[in-house]
């Protein structure tokens, strides 16, 4: 399926379209990193990167559990429904008008994948998890839309490149850093249902950065908007 998109994507109008921008505005040094509100967006990033990696950890735990014979397949089974989830919230999303407050909606968006975190960790049962990520999985996906679009707002024509790929680096940093400190919590310092609720407070986290209403974030946005107002005679 990555193969498929990746050659549709390539292949379209879009893409054949793009040229590159003067040398002038090309990155140096630091890149992003120096543009206002790109790093408090990287801490959102890292963020949800610990919800993921914490996830990848702590179903599989929680799987063993109830079936020490099999934990794999119910694993599989549990992080599958939690896919679709974010798939049918991603279809959902979608079809939707864009929001005029992107950073708000994200705050509130990361807020709901804390929250479902935090209804994982009291799951008693494996079918009464099921349904908890099915229903929690419908927040990931449009604050993935909404966290990239951030990135590509936010951040100059010029640095676009670099902007993703601190993104990416981010992401896979932080997915390994969540679920080395989930394998330590579920084995040494309270098991699932804590480590449930870590991944929940780190996602948790990353909404109050993204939630200040004159935070980095927030004015890098307002400032995007008003370059992006028609002007009035």
């Amino acid at each position: 399926m990555t193969l498929g998109g990746t050659v549709a994507v390539a292949l379209g109008q879009t893409m054949r379209g793009w040229r590159p921008h003067a040398r002038e505005h090309h990155a140096r040094g630091l890149g992003p990193l120096r543009v206002a509100g790109f790093p408090a967006l990287l801490l959102c990033v890292a963020s949800l990167g610990i919800a993921f990696g914490a996830a990848g950890v702590t179903v599989p735990a929680f799987a063993t559990r109830y079936t020490p014979d099999d934990p794999d397949s119910l694993a599989g089974v549990l992080l599958a429904v939690w896919g679709i989830g974010s798939a049918i919230g991603g279809l959902w999303f979608g079809v939707r008008r864009p929001a005029r407050n992107m950073t708000r909606l994200f705050a509130w968006l990361l807020a709901g994948v804390a929250g479902s975190f935090a209804v994982f960790a009291v799951m008693p049962t494996p079918g009464a998890l099921g349904l908890a990520l099915l229903i929690g999985g419908a927040t990931i996906a449009p604050a993935l839309t909404l966290e990239n679009t951030l990135v590509g707002r936010i951040s100059p024509n010029g640095m676009l490149n670099e902007a993703y790929t601190w993104v990416v680096t981010m992401s896979v940093g932080a997915s390994a850093l969540g679920g080395a400190v989930s394998g330590l919590i579920v084995d040494h310092a309270g098991g699932v249902g804590w480590a449930f609720l870590f991944a929940g407070a780190a996602v948790a986290a990353g909404a109050g950065v993204a939630a200040l209403p004159a935070g980095p974030i927030a004015r890098a946005e307002a400032a995007t908007v008003r370059l992006d107002a028609p002007a009035t005679v």
